[in-house]
């Protein structure tokens, strides 16, 4: 991968496999946000759809009963958005192109973070997480993958950046 600034916005550069893989964890956070995509007990759902009073649940199931399908909506429309640009993105030489305007690019930031979420959540990483990467280990797939996100992430900040 590789992300530039230039006139016409930021430009993502992504090999075909890098492209399908990332166009493939977009989908499955596209699946995740569907009404049913996740059980409520879920703590992927619990963190995508936080209760905004945990000291009172009767306050919490009445803030996220106002606040959750304006989320979701949102969510999804954003990943759906990315889904489509990744699908739409010339390819040559086995390189696809996205450009970014400053809007789909603040898109695509909020598209990662919330993948970045659901798998730091299902794989236990905390603000105090060390991230402690060891390939043989058990959860070594899904590190990667929020490594590879993070990275991502890091470089459209980047080239934000003046």
């Amino acid at each position: 991968m590789k992300v530039s600034r230039g006139d016409g916005g930021i430009r993502v550069r992504l090999g075909a496999p890098e492209a399908d893989t990332l166009a493939s964890l977009v989908a499955d956070l596209v699946s995740a946000l569907h009404p049913d995509g996740l059980d409520t007990s879920d703590p992927v759902y619990r963190r995508l759809y936080p209760d905004g009073y945990q000291d009172n649940p009767e306050a919490a199931d009445a803030f996220r009963s106002l606040t959750e399908q304006s989320l979701r909506e949102e969510r999804l429309g954003r990943a759906e958005q990315c889904l489509a640009e990744l699908a739409a993105a010339g390819s040559g030489r086995g390189k696809l192109d996205v450009t970014l305007d400053q809007a789909a690019a603040e898109r695509w930031l909020r598209v990662l973070n919330d993948m970045r979420l659901a798998i730091g959540t299902r794989i236990g990483i905390t603000e105090d997480d060390d991230f402690d990467f060891r390939p043989d280990g058990p959860d070594a797939m899904p590190r990667a993958i929020y490594a590879y996100l993070t990275g991502v992430q890091d470089a459209l900040v980047r080239a934000q950046l003046p």
